[in-house]
């Protein structure tokens, strides 16, 4: 299941109740919170630290975000088998 939880700190309290098998950000739309100060925020918190993190972004900025701790990094235009593969790295999808 795919659900949409919203932006900012609604989301990271979505987050934490819903507790998914894997979290999908978009640094290039406008948010309440940095998307550096989401990635803190899941990485610090016991509760999401584990849920792999999937960015992706228009900008050329791979370095950053892993440095942030996004788990994995896809520069936009995504593509259909670049996204399989960002599963599979996260443990999920077929090999």
């Amino acid at each position: 299941m795919v659900e949409y939880i919203g932006r900012g700190s609604e989301a990271m309290n979505r987050i934490q109740a819903a507790l998914p098998t894997i979290i999908i950000l978009e640094s290039d739309h406008p948010t309440e919170m940095p998307i550096s100060k989401i990635l803190e925020d899941l990485k610090s918190n016991s509760i999401t630290q584990t849920i792999p993190v999937i960015l992706f972004s228009w900008l050329d900025e791979n370095d950053l975000a892993i440095e942030k701790g996004a788990d994995i990094y896809i520069q936009k235009p995504v593509m259909y088998a670049d996204f399989q593969v960002a599963l599979q790295r996260a443990g999920l999808g077929q090999g």
